[in-house]
């Protein structure tokens, strides 16, 4: 790359076009000149050029001489970069601002979308979505999380949430969990060690497989894994603000945990 193809590419990056900056950089070189000297430097048509030092003077980087002809020169290259550089940070400056505006619009319909609207359905299909979702679940829930899962589901799903989980029951947020007993009932994950440390975290052990998987959210939002019999990674899941179908899973999970052991781990 020659120095000057380096500096259109730098001047281009700081905001002007190609063009821009090869009368900008001719101008600088070869100091005032007019518009046929600089086309013929150039090679750049004198029709473009009638267009692009208007715009070069609104920007302040090159200056009219009145003179007949007209001629232009450039300003010193130190004080054109400092123009453009401060153009560029009011450019960012504004976009930043709007962004924030656009964000914030979105950011209270999101969190006003599924209370506002009809009931909701939506079906994840991706492990790495649905992880994502049950996170974002974790970190909003205001008071209560009740899981009815098979033991499986329990070590995927949990120390992916982990950060989410102890941050909840900061908050004071009670988290039940109703799972199958694995085959050694007194030893809890190492991952998720930490949780035991919270009153209200607690698990609860049935004898056997639960007919299905769900997650209720502030009895506002329900999880229900669509199979129970594949991996967690085959495994779609159903997320819904539907009252009967939360009210149901809720019902469902309240039985489950009058009959479940209450578990003390080591």
């Amino acid at each position: 790359m020659t120095v000057q193809d380096k500096a259109v590419e730098t001047l281009t990056g700081l905001g002007l076009t190609i063009l821009q900056s090869k009368v900008y950089l001719e101008l600088a070189k070869g100091g005032k000149a007019t518009v046929k000297d600089i086309a013929k430097k150039s090679n750049i048509a004198r029709q473009d050029l009638y267009r692009i030092a208007p715009q070069l003077l609104n920007l302040g980087l090159i200056e009219k001489l009145i003179d007949t002809p007209t001629k232009f020169r450039a300003i010193p290259i130190k004080e054109a970069i400092e123009i453009l550089i401060e153009r560029r940070r009011k450019q960012t400056a504004q976009i930043e601002q709007e962004s924030k505006q656009l964000l914030s619009y979105f950011t209270s319909k999101e969190s006003d979308g599924l209370k506002d609207e009809e009931s909701q359905f939506i079906i994840i299909n991706d492990l790495q979505a649905r992880l994502s979702k049950t996170r974002k679940q974790v970190a909003i829930t205001k008071k209560i999380i009740n899981i009815v899962t098979k033991w499986s589901f329990f070590l995927t799903y949990t120390p992916e949430a982990i950060d989410e989980l102890n941050e909840a029951l900061k908050r004071g947020v009670h988290v039940h969990i109703i799972t199958q007993a694995p085959r050694n009932t007194d030893v809890f994950p190492k991952k998720l060690q930490k949780l035991l440390n919270y009153p209200h975290f607690e698990v609860r052990y049935i004898s056997s497989l639960p007919s299905s998987m769900v997650a209720v959210f502030d009895k506002e939002e329900v999880n229900i894994l669509l199979s129970s019999d594949k991996t967690p990674a085959d495994t779609a899941m159903l997320v819904s603000n539907n009252i009967n179908l939360i009210e149901l899973s809720q019902n469902y999970f309240d039985v489950m945990w009058a009959s479940a052991v209450i578990c003390c781990f080591s």
